[in-house]
């Protein structure tokens, strides 16, 4: 995973709330990469998702934006594969970070401290500027 000619990408939870705002997470990558990359959803992240659906069960927006998300990841199934390993009882962002580092994945996510916890570790992030316009990248050396 995320080896040879095309980069692997762990889609977070936050980057797939962003399809209510009309960003097609998985086309914005495959237009500032100029390829396909390989896209990874972790089970936790699918597990967030529809926990987050019974957090905001009084926020009609949040709901949406929820269940849009699933709907995205739905309809593009065969663009993505889901990761189970590593798994624990411990924090979605620890495992992503777990996940990123052991199959040398870029981590796409707008989550300030995720953001900060991969760089201290060496990892890739790719995330959004203004609104979502702009793709930027770090990839560490």
């Amino acid at each position: 995973m995320g080896s040879g000619n095309s980069i692997g990408i762990l889609v977070d939870t936050n980057i797939l709330l962003y399809v209510y705002d009309g960003l097609d997470p998985f086309w914005k990558i495959i237009d500032y990469f100029d390829y396909k990359p390989n896209f990874y959803v972790h089970k936790v992240t699918i597990m967030e998702l529809n926990k987050l659906l019974e957090k905001y069960s009084g926020s009609i927006l949040m709901q949406k934006k929820i269940r849009l998300a699933l709907g995205y990841l739905e309809v593009n199934s065969q663009n993505w594969k889901e990761i189970s390993q590593p798994e624990g009882n411990y924090q979605v962002d620890d495992i992503l970070l777990d996940t990123a580092s052991l199959y040398n994945l870029a981590i796409f996510t707008n989550d300030k401290n995720l953001k900060r916890k991969a760089l201290s570790k060496g990892l890739k992030i790719i995330f959004l500027k203004g609104k979502g316009k702009i793709i930027k990248s770090y990839f560490p050396i």
